[in-house]
């Protein structure tokens, strides 16, 4: 189905360019157009297919796959312009550059309209009623029913961490329709970010002296660390102001405790322990459980 629908969005860009476009200035006729267009569309879609552009699942295809996309058409628009002089008469160099150029053009916006109207399903707005609409009456394609928490339902949060990681997590989560939370606003101390947007999604600067007004206006019930890379002073001086304003707090990163799975970052609840200005060294295992049972342990050192 794809593949159909990049074909005729090839056939509209030809239309464009090698119809629409005055022949009288390079002296085009149908004749070549026919054979342009054929040779067009075998160099750019033979190269797709050999090259595994197709093989990618759209609705979840990623900076990689796109650029995979990019080279295989750059690489099939070459061999079309160096093939068309072949033809007995091949068109200018301007018109077919215009012709590989829109098709990738075309062929990008198409898969990123997809993505984006897959990863807002749920929200049950006007917009993305209307296009789930369009998607199904103009290509039969249909997602399949969510248990998509409304979004009037879900818990607000602000993230703390305007950087890759809280990007990361709001996009996690504007993407599930059954999360519990949603993201309405960063915070971050990169006066640059203020102001500025990451997914859809305000940055507020954290220096601002009405910050917390701010957060009240969003209607904020909980905030989310997302500073992988913040020391232990800083996390208690966050934790501090943002427990002094009446947030709950709660942390994105990997798990404080080795019981965990690791290797991957965690939505959790903030661990009053992360503020210690040292690790947590747990003495218990099985060998000095079995000694220390029954015995009275007298800790000295440390002024604790």
């Amino acid at each position: 189905m794809l593949v159909f629908f990049d074909f005729l969005w090839y056939l509209a860009v030809c239309g464009l360019v090698l119809g629409l476009y005055p022949g009288t200035v390079d002296g085009l006729t149908p004749t070549a157009a026919l054979l342009n267009l054929a040779l067009g569309f075998f160099c750019i879609f033979t190269l797709r297919i050999v090259l595994g552009a197709y093989r990618f699942i759209l609705r979840y295809a990623g900076a990689s796959e796109y650029i995979h996309l990019i080279l295989v058409d750059v690489i099939g628009a070459v061999l079309f312009l160096l093939a068309r002089k072949l033809l007995t008469y091949f068109i200018i160099f301007p018109r077919a550059l215009s012709l590989v150029a829109l098709n990738l053009l075309g062929a990008l916006m198409m898969r990123l309209t997809y993505q984006y109207i897959y990863q807002m399903r749920g929200r049950h707005n006007i917009f993305e009623t209307t296009a789930l609409k369009l998607l199904r009456w103009g290509t039969g394609v249909s997602f399949g029913e969510e248990q998509a928490l409304a979004t009037e339902r879900k818990i607000k949060i602000a993230i703390i961490g305007a950087g890759s990681i809280g990007a990361v997590l709001a996009e996690e989560l504007l993407r599930n329709p059954r999360s519990v939370y949603h993201p309405v606003c960063f915070v971050d101390v990169d006066k640059e970010k203020a102001r500025r947007s990451i997914c859809g999604i305000t940055v507020l600067d954290a220096h601002s002296e009405v910050v917390d007004e701010k957060l009240a206006l969003y209607g904020v019930q909980e905030v989310v660390f997302a500073l992988p890379n913040a020391t232990a002073e800083r996390k208690k001086v966050l934790y501090d102001l943002y427990r002094s304003w009446g947030y709950k707090i709660k942390v994105y990163d990997y798990s404080f405790t080795k019981s965990a799975p690791e290797g991957r970052r965690q939505l959790r609840d903030f661990n009053i322990e992360e503020l210690l200005f040292r690790r947590v060294t747990d003495f218990t295992n099985e060998k000095t459980a079995s000694w220390y049972k029954g015995k009275t342990i007298l800790i000295t050192g440390g002024g604790g």
